[in-house]
């Protein structure tokens, strides 16, 4: 890139940029959940918000680091929206300043480490996850955090990094427990590269790992005392063979799989992506062949044979490669059982996202316009994620199947409905629902903040069961406690015979409307009550973990 404006740009420039950036984006976003959003609470925040009202060493699907998480922001700022989210805004910055400094220590040019972070923000999944406190900002800025480490342990030989890599990868760990995937990824850059293989022969990338496994005791703990459930749990969930080994079927995953990523990471900038994977590659075979001929010439003048400067600058490339193209070969592979989560194999794109800049650079001026284009998209992209009800009446089809922030409209009202509801009935009414995402919203948005109930796993019906969640593990959240007996309740939820025939009476509500911009988007049905009997989990063994 040789143009007159980025020659302007020198590094106390760039690093100036970087901060009006961070602070830009930061306070924008203080001001967009402070001041009446359009868009609420999704139901996995919800849930993690209730899990902080009971700290423990772990959960029923994940360790402990969300919840704790969750509970200092809300310590700062109350049971609020904006508490709950507030550690996810500093888990992006944080996240910027390490795709920065990894570029930078890369490339060694602050333009391409200000190119990286600015690319980063035109990717929806990374606007998203910058505003939505789940497992995946805290995951995230560790995997950040230990692969910035590793780039100085592997490339830098700095012994220091190694256990600082196991802490911030047992962190990630206590966050989702894929983060142990990072050393695969490690493995895979250690055997690669000739002259790192030695590094195993050492004690400190065991080391690394003895520390990052030093993380687990409280998820082990935990797990001791409650039948191992999240070992059996995250076992169904990654390997239950949904797709019997049906070829069209693993197929159609894999193509899922990869239609979400190009979705979540703006298409344009899923296609450098691809160019500057292949374009590394290329280069390495470019490398291989001038140090043959470096090493011909030395020999043919009878020089000393040093090792060539172009080899040893691969490491760098295959570093970013190594930790980023494995992951997304692993989730590749569960496609085979199943179809993914989209946002999956969200760790992959830390790595890449400094090595699509690069190639963006290299590659110029033949990508000028499409970095125009993913500057327009980005730009366009960003209110439509805070503001999509503004196009529901332009649009003639339900918001349900273009507007990735459906889910996050209607549960205050919900909310407020069971609320005025539940005065009408006697004094300790229940407030029941048919998932755990419900019960977290619920829990959240009726006043007075209640113990909710998830009916799910009662379901006789295997079919319509829904698997175990923590509302299973809390003794104060069963409905076998004898002292529910008798207690009326708000059920919100689809229609359910088996939690019917629990009670002696049961009324159903005018099913509440939820409109923006004057567009229904859905309807919530609602069911009042009386004289609740008692419900027993199926013992039939059939309940999935």
């Amino acid at each position: 890139m040789t143009t007159r404006w980025l020659d302007r740009l020198t590094p106390t420039r760039c690093r100036l940029i970087l901060l009006a950036v961070l602070l830009l984006g930061f306070f924008s976003l203080v001001a967009y959940l402070t001041n009446d959003p359009p868009i609420g609470l999704s139901g996995d925040e919800a849930h993690y918000w209730d899990w902080s009202r009971q700290l423990d060493y772990s959960y029923y699907s994940k360790g402990p680091a969300v919840a704790y998480v969750i509970r200092f922001g809300c310590l700062l700022f109350g049971d609020t929206m904006f508490g709950i989210r507030f550690p996810a805004l500093v888990f992006a910055a944080g996240i910027c300043l390490c795709m920065y400094w990894l570029t930078l220590r890369v490339f060694k040019s602050d333009k391409l480490a200000l190119g990286a972070v600015l690319l980063c923000h035109c990717v929806p999944m990374f606007v998203a996850g910058s505003m939505l406190m789940t497992i995946d900002p805290p995951f995230y800025f560790c995997w950040a955090m230990a692969t910035c480490l590793g780039y100085l342990a592997v490339v830098e030989n700095k012994k220091y990094a190694w256990p600082l890599i196991g802490v911030f990868v047992g962190l990630g760990f206590l966050a989702k427990y894929a983060a142990l995937l990072w050393f695969v990824c490690l493995l895979v850059i250690l055997l690669w590269q000739k002259d790192k293989r030695r590094l195993l022969l050492t004690p400190w990338p065991w080391l690394s790992v003895i520390v990052a496994l030093a993380f687990t005791w409280p998820v082990v703990v935990w797990n001791m005392r409650n039948d191992w459930v999240t070992f059996g749990h995250v076992a169904r969930s990654t390997t239950e063979n949904q797709s019997q080994f049906n070829v069209l079927e693993i197929l159609g995953n894999f193509a899922s799989m990869v239609g979400s990523q190009i979705g979540i990471l703006n298409p344009i900038i899923a296609g450098l992506m691809v160019c500057a994977v292949y374009s590394c590659l290329c280069l390495r075979k470019r490398v291989k062949a001038s140090a043959i001929s470096y090493r011909e010439t030395l020999v043919q003048n009878n020089t000393p044979h040093p090792t060539p400067l172009p080899e040893g600058e691969w490491i760098k490339y295959a570093y970013l490669l190594a930790m980023s193209v494995p992951f997304f070969a692993i989730v590749a592979i569960v496609t085979i059982f199943k179809d993914i989560v989209p946002n999956w194999p969200a760790p992959t794109y830390f790595a890449l996202i400094p090595l699509t800049a690069w190639f963006i650079a290299y590659a110029w001026p033949r990508t000028k316009g499409w970095l125009i284009a993913v500057i327009v998209m980005g730009i366009l992209f960003t209110p439509f994620m805070h503001y999509a009800t503004v196009l529901y009446p332009l649009i003639p089809i339900t918001p349900r199947k273009w507007d990735p922030s459906f889910r996050l409209h209607g549960a205050q009202e919900i909310g407020h409905a069971v609320s005025d509801e539940l005065k009408t009935l006697s004094p300790g009414a229940l407030v029941l629902c048919d998932r755990y995402q419900t019960a977290g919203l619920m829990a959240f948005y009726v006043a007075g903040r209640p113990k909710t109930f998830c009916i799910g796993s009662y379901i006789k019906d295997p079919a319509s069961r829904d698997r175990l969640s923590q509302y299973d593990m809390w003794p104060d959240r069963s409905l076998e406690q004898p002292n529910l007996v008798g207690r009326d309740a708000i059920y919100v939820g689809h229609e359910q015979p088996d939690l019917f025939v629990a009670f002696d009476r049961v009324e159903r509500l005018p099913a509440l409307p939820i409109v923006r911009n004057g567009v229904v988007i859905r309807e919530q049905k609602l069911w009042r009550c009386f004289g609740f009997k008692g419900m027993k989990r199926p013992d039939d063994g059939l309940t999935k973990r």
